[in-house]
């Protein structure tokens, strides 16, 4: 059983529209757990069809830390509940194409100094592993998190940001408006196109614990891809496009 594992700080209105995602995409059986990181408690990540973990990091500050510990506690509850490979994920990631169950690990190679070592944004795992920071032995510039991790496989970056590299209706119209509004905004346009195994993940960046580009550019930025992720599941979930929801950004 493929365990998937979700961090949530903020943003919980995105979790639905994963979870149709997974339904969508992933082919294989599959368990998602997800780990509620934020200070207070989401209610709604409380969803039916995952398994939901309140993780108290009282006293952790440092986000990179926070998600590492969450992300460690996630593994543990998918371990327990009987899971042998596991698949964290990002709470901006979506599945673009299939995504069958890979051959060995599968890492997106990260560098501090002379060291290299796993992001742990999305990450496929043929077993239980715990993740720590680590220094490089050269330079003893410490890692992000992820830090004392190398898969057997890496995942590659297809992403460009002129163009989307595969054909998608979908994410043609939403990286033209995202444009746009970064531009509005004078702000870099910034998402990831990942390859991992012949499957097609798009991150949609900088959400959770970004707070260098202001408020309002993330308010609009959470709305457009809401309208998105809306327009992608179906007509029962459109309604979203017309967001009058009050969003934490402040994450």
């Amino acid at each position: 059983m493929l365990g998937i594992i979700l961090t949530y700080f903020s943003f919980p209105e995105i979790l639905s529209y994963q979870l149709s995602n997974f339904k969508k995409y992933v082919k294989t059986n599959y368990t998602v757990f997800v780990i509620d990181d934020s200070p207070s408690g989401l209610a709604e990540l409380k969803q039916e069809g995952v398994r939901y973990f309140k993780h108290d990091n009282s006293g952790v500050t440092a986000p990179s830390a926070r998600h590492q510990n969450a992300v460690n506690f996630g593994l543990k509850k998918a371990q327990e509940a009987g899971c042998n490979t596991f698949l964290v994920f990002d709470n901006d990631m979506i599945f673009l194409t299939e995504f069958n169950l890979p051959s060995g690990s599968w890492y997106l190679p990260q560098f501090r100094g002379k060291l290299e070592y796993s992001w742990l944004n999305l990450i496929y795992l043929e077993k239980i592993h715990r993740f720590d920071f680590k220094n490089c032995s050269v330079t003893g510039e410490r890692s992000d998190s992820g830090g004392n991790y190398i898969g057997k496989n890496k995942i590659v970056s297809i992403c460009d940001h002129g163009k989307v590299n595969i054909e998608n209706g979908f994410m043609t119209s939403y990286l033209s408006e995202y444009n746009e509004l970064c531009k509005k905004y004078n702000i870099p346009v910034w998402y990831d196109i990942l390859d991992v195994n012949g499957c097609i993940v798009f991150h949609f960046c900088a959400l959770s614990n970004w707070k260098k580009w202001g408020e309002e550019f993330q308010i609009n930025k959470k709305r457009l891809i809401l309208k998105y992720l809306a327009r992608e599941a179906g007509p029962d979930k459109r309604e979203v496009s017309d967001l009058s929801v009050n969003m934490n950004v402040s994450n």
